[in-house]
């Protein structure tokens, strides 16, 4: 389910969120450890497709491009952030690296 859901779209022009949560009181159900299991391998075998984050890595990350700073004209973005982060111009993705600008 997984792969056909999550892993089998296309990556552009959507950004997608896989979030996993859960306690670890919930493990003792019977089977429940060995899914989850599965499940990491899973993502784990997939790991050059994604980027595996905190809650508090992936809220920084949102809010670094809240400071993206574009020109008025909309010609060129700048980071003025100490990592790189990605934005989607059309269906095309762009890397912005770290504290520089760039033409969109």
């Amino acid at each position: 389910l997984l792969r056909t859901r999550f892993w089998a779209a296309p990556h552009w022009p959507q950004l997608r969120l896989l979030f996993l949560w859960g306690h670890s009181y919930e493990f003792v159900e019977p089977g429940r450890s060995q899914r989850f299991d599965e499940l990491i391998s899973r993502l784990g075998a997939e790991r050059n497709r994604a980027w595996f984050a905190t809650n508090l890595e992936g809220q920084a990350y949102v809010e670094g491009l809240h400071q993206l700073q574009f020109a008025a004209d909309g010609t060129r973005v700048h980071n003025p952030l100490a990592r790189s982060l990605w934005i989607r111009v059309g269906d095309t993705p762009l890397e912005i690296p770290a504290g520089a600008s760039v033409a969109l």
